[in-house]
């Protein structure tokens, strides 16, 4: 049980009409703010929506974020990532993906350690723009602040998504 209890939610909120938002809507204008970066990192992204979905897979089973981890295994299956990749993106096999999708994820990985070391910017770099190494940043970035306010406020997976290790 989330440790704060739900606020209020508009009817015609959409995607965040969810537990995380029900949270985060007991300080409307922090809410706000969320929703907003959270909306950019999707709509405004350079990187491929099947890069983005891999990378927020693979920092949500790090940190075993599983509200993170079920809303984006429901999205990252639309846009092409199969239940085996999945899987092994959470198991951390990174063999089935090509060289530019294990580039992009270890890139997410080490901005989530807070270690982009120059040989995995390289790597990185080999495969996709500045701007798309920016964006695959602010991806990385926001999926491990939004996986840690998840664990911090105790927030409940939404009922009928999966949760990491059933997946």
């Amino acid at each position: 049980m989330s440790r704060i209890p739900d606020a209020d939610v508009a009817a015609d909120a959409g995607p965040m009409r969810n537990n995380l938002h029900r949270t985060l809507n007991n300080n409307l204008n922090m809410a706000g703010g969320f929703a907003a970066l959270a909306r950019l990192v999707h709509t405004a992204s350079n990187v491929p929506h099947r890069t983005r979905e891999l990378a927020i897979l693979r920092i949500a089973s790090m940190l075993q974020a599983e509200v993170e981890w079920g809303q984006h295994f429901k999205i990252a299956q639309m846009v092409g990532v199969s239940v085996a990749e999945a899987r092994a993106i959470r198991d951390g096999d990174l063999t089935m993906f090509s060289q530019a999708e294990r580039a992009a994820i270890a890139f997410a990985e080490a901005v989530d350690r807070c270690r982009v070391t120059d040989d995995v910017w390289a790597a990185a770099a080999r495969h996709y723009t500045q701007v798309q190494l920016l964006d695959l940043a602010m991806v990385a970035g926001f999926y491990g602040y939004a996986s840690r306010i998840t664990l911090a406020l105790g927030v409940e997976i939404d009922a009928g998504l999966s949760r990491i290790a059933a997946s």
